[in-house]
């Protein structure tokens, strides 16, 4: 029911975005991403009796925040 929601809510930012400047608005996205991706993440790993797999975890996570600060500085230039 709530995906329902998904193209009302793309059309709105649409509109809204030929009005205003909403480039900020993707730092509100990306860090819910982050939050998302953290908090499922991290009881994974702290349940990982292996450490070769927590630490994969780790990296993996670690690598998607940092694609994600060079996306921010490759389109901000």
């Amino acid at each position: 029911m709530s995906a329902l929601t998904f193209p009302a809510g793309a059309l709105l930012a649409y509109v809204v975005s030929q009005r205003f400047e909403v480039s900020g608005l993707v730092l509100f996205g990306a860090g819910n991403f982050v939050y998302i991706a953290a908090s499922d993440l991290v009881p994974e790993i702290k349940s990982q009796k292996s450490l070769l797999r927590s630490l994969l975890h780790f990296c993996s996570l670690a690598a998607g925040v940092v694609i994600m600060f060079l996306l921010a500085y490759g389109f901000d230039k």
